[in-house]
Order: C-alpha cells, then sequence, then structure tokens
C-alpha cells in the first residue's frame, strides 16, 4: 500500500476540484485548467502541477502559458507548483509578471474531536436548499470576491450537482449563516467551501458546523481528512486545531494581481 502525505493527498483533491468546472490541457511545463465561462476566477484559470528543471527555462514556460490561455481569450491567473514548493528563481520571475505568493497551511485531523454542543444551530443539506445557499454565499464571499462574485457563486452551485461534494448550511434563528462541506476524493476527504455571514462570531457558529461535516467523514470511514487555511490567518487555524487538526506542511501558490483581467472588453 503506498502512504501519501497530507500534502500530496490536498494537491490531488485541488487537481480534481479543479476538473469540476475547468477543460484541460497539458503542455510541456504544467497542466492548465481553464473555463471560458468562469473567466474571472483563479481556480478556473490556473497552471498546475508545473514544474521547470531549469531556470533559464522559466521564460519560455510562462510565454507557453500566456499562449495557451490567450488562445481561448483568458489570462491565466494562477501557477501553483509540483508539490507545492517554488524555486527562489521561479518566486522572483513571477513577482516581476505581477504574480503575487501565497502561504496556506496543510491540516490534517489527528483525533475525533470531543462533540460540538451547538443547539441553536439547525444544520440542513444543501441540495435541498440552494436558494437560501446561493443567498448565504453571495453575503459572506462579497469581500473576498469583489467584481467576480457573480461567476464564484454560479460556480460553486454548479459544483453540487458532483455527487462527492456534500455541502451544509447552518441555520440561526431562521436564516442561513454559513456553509461548509466535505469533498471526497476517493479515500482523501477535505473540509472545503467554509464561509459564514459578516457580523457573525465565527466561534458561535464554524465549531459545531464543521463538527457535522468531519462526522460525515466518519461515517464514511474516509482514510484521510485534511483542510487548507490561508497560513495569514491565525483564527481559523486555532479553529482547526481545536477540532483535532494539525499541521502537517504548506504550500505555495501564485495569484496576478489584476482587476477582472479576464473581463471582456
Amino acid at each position: 500500500m503506498i502512504e501519501r502525505s497530507a500534502v500530496a493527498s490536498l494537491l490531488r483533491s485541488s487537481q480534481a476540484y479543479a476538473q469540476q468546472i475547468c477543460e484541460r490541457e497539458t503542455g510541456r511545463f504544467g497542466i492548465a485548467f481553464f473555463s471560458e465561462r468562469f473567466g474571472l476566477l483563479p481556480e478556473a484559470c490556473q497552471l498546475r502541477e508545473v514544474v521547470i528543471e531549469r531556470e533559464q527555462d522559466i521564460p519560455e514556460a510562462y510565454r507557453e502559458c500566456e499562449s495557451l490561455f490567450a488562445a481561448h481569450g483568458l489570462t491565466c491567473l494562477r501557477w501553483a507548483p509540483a508539490g507545492g514548493t517554488a524555486s527562489d528563481a521561479i518566486t522572483a520571475f513571477l513577482s516581476k509578471q505581477r504574480f503575487e505568493p501565497r502561504e496556506m497551511c496543510v491540516m490534517m485531523l489527528s483525533r475525533w474531536p470531543e462533540p460540538v454542543q451547538a443547539p441553536e444551530l439547525r444544520i440542513l443539506p444543501v441540495r435541498a436548499m440552494r436558494r437560501a445557499f446561493g443567498d448565504a454565499l453571495r453575503q459572506a464571499a462579497a469581500r473576498q470576491h469583489p467584481g467576480r462574485l457573480d461567476q464564484y457563486v454560479e460556480a460553486f452551485e454548479e459544483r453540487l450537482d458532483d455527487p462527492h461534494l456534500d455541502m451544509s448550511i447552518a441555520m440561526l434563528d431562521g436564516r442561513p449563516v454559513a456553509t461548509a462541506g466535505l469533498y471526497e476524493v476517493g479515500d482523501i476527504a477535505r473540509v472545503i467551501g467554509l464561509h459564514h455571514l459578516p457580523g457573525l462570531e465565527p466561534q458561535r457558529i464554524l465549531p459545531g458546523l464543521i463538527f457535522h461535516v468531519l462526522n460525515l467523514a466518519r461515517r464514511l470511514s474516509m482514510r484521510m481528512i485534511v483542510a487548507q487555511i490561508d497560513a495569514r490567518d491565525p483564527d481559523c487555524r486555532r479553529l482547526f486545531e481545536e477540532l483535532g487538526f494539525v499541521e502537517q506542511g504548506r504550500i505555495i501558490e501564485f495569484e496576478r494581481i489584476t482587476s477582472d483581467a479576464n473581463q471582456p472588453q
């Protein structure tokens, strides 16, 4: 039996997640995932599994990537190096092309958490409440996705048709306040789609919702349960640690600094 690391498992889930809404094309230096329908989203215009063995080939890899996306009327918005690591040379080159590095923590469940009591929450499957999900997502993600919110919500709603994605919505006082889900790739389960409405205390809502998601993973006997969080978000890290997760490593991706690069002119 081949044992995969948590980092490798999370990267595998990221590639599968991209394929939900994208076409793909393999180039010399990586795999392009693209969608003309969702062209404003980095997740739908990205080059993954990037491998550049020689430093002098970096400009050529960049030109190939730009040409490939331009052929579809798009701009590449994200580079994701293979293994989640990048050389100083790639980092320096991409910074000149207005890409900035984003560091993410790979978290893995190391122990089942104690039951989280949240009697004020009602947690329901999203597939039965798609309209409420869309409304909640639009409010929760508005600040993180300015200029591309419509596409972000539409793409997420399309993902709901994938039977490997089980999204849940938390209701408080009769209104939707948070979302979270479990994305299954083989024997890997990933906690994903964590959003909460602004103005609410996350510690009041999210532990019970994530515990609900983890219970689903437990019932499915998933071998590995992972999550990806922004390395700059200590509150989110603390939340996952309190629920039994430990950091297993970090990954780097590069996102283009742009204002709606793929907006039709």
